[in-house]
């Protein structure tokens, strides 16, 4: 996993991951601070004929001395599609998967491809975030302290645990002081979030989360359905905690992702596998009624 890689600095391959009989790239978007070999384990339990591909961003990763220039995400989408460049999107079909910032970065992405006309993806995949309609930190679920970018570094740490929960590989001051920039820059993206575009997709849409989490309630993940077009699918994993995590219900595509990578098997098109087990609930888990209340009107921005 290098500089030198087959698809370049943009792209973490997985160790060990098939080159040949790919049917199907699936292109991984990570959360805030975090790099794209955090997806690599979901190799061994993915169809061999899938080619996991993890975005990897500035400042993380083996591109941890780089710095984020980008000053917003569909800006950092410009970024990403550039550095991939536009053969790996031609010459196999593929599908996004973005997880919390992820989520809106892999949408930003999709939207990306579709004015630049290069091939779109067999579909989007978002998980445990809300709905692009519901940007901004006035819909932030957490209203105790919605904004994290620009606090002190005592008050970061402190809603930043509270938020997510106390990671024993960040407790050391020399890591924090490293750590935090990179988090508060991704942060900074992710508050001052506004979508280019909320017109409708021209592909299927799938939203994603776990039960429990406080960083997506049902109704803002429903409400993706809003930019889903014709084909809108929602899914609920349950019981992903375990004693011994440390984190919340929000880190489960790395904690506990036996079940989604369940469901992503049974649903990923063109290789779709019939794969035994828990492949979670289906949505919407709201009503009509409650759904409306947080339906603005669908409009260009």
């Amino acid at each position: 996993m290098n500089h030198n890689g087959r698809y370049g600095p943009w792209l973490a391959e997985a160790p060990g991951a098939l080159t040949s009989g790919v049917a199907l790239r699936l292109f991984c978007v990570p959360p805030v601070g975090m790099g794209g070999a955090a997806f690599h384990p979901w190799v061994k339990h993915l169809p061999r004929s899938v080619e996991l591909l993890s975005v990897e961003l500035p400042g993380r990763g083996f591109r941890l001395s780089e710095a984020m220039t980008a000053k917003s995400l569909p800006q950092l989408a410009r970024d990403v599609l550039d550095g991939i460049g536009r053969e790996t999107f031609v010459d196999l079909p593929f599908v996004l998967f973005g997880h919390s910032f992820g989520a809106w970065l892999a949408y930003e992405m999709l939207q990306e491809l579709l004015r630049r006309a290069w091939p779109r993806p067999l579909k989007l995949y978002v998980s445990a975030n809300r709905a692009v309609s519901l940007s901004g930190s006035e819909h932030d679920p957490d209203q105790v302290q919605p904004e994290l970018a620009q606090l002190g570094a005592d008050r970061f740490w402190q809603h930043f645990e509270r938020r997510y929960g106390i990671n024993p590989d960040l407790q050391h001051s020399y890591v924090r002081d490293h750590v935090r920039g990179i988090l508060q820059n991704d942060f900074t993206l992710l508050e001052n979030y506004i979508p280019s575009t909320l017109e409708q997709l021209p592909v299927p849409l799938c939203a994603l989360c776990a039960k429990g989490d406080a960083r997506c309630r049902p109704e803002q993940l429903t409400a993706w359905n809003q930019v889903a077009g014709d084909s809108f699918q929602e899914r609920w994993f349950q019981d992903v905690m375990k004693p011994e995590f440390w984190a919340t219900e929000h880190r489960y595509v790395f904690d506990n992702p036996s079940s989604l990578l369940c469901f992503l098997s049974n649903d990923l098109p063109l290789v779709c596998e019939e794969v035994p087990g828990d492949t979670g609930l289906p949505g919407p888990l709201v009503t009509e009624p409650e759904l409306q209340e947080l339906r603005p009107p669908c409009q260009l921005l």
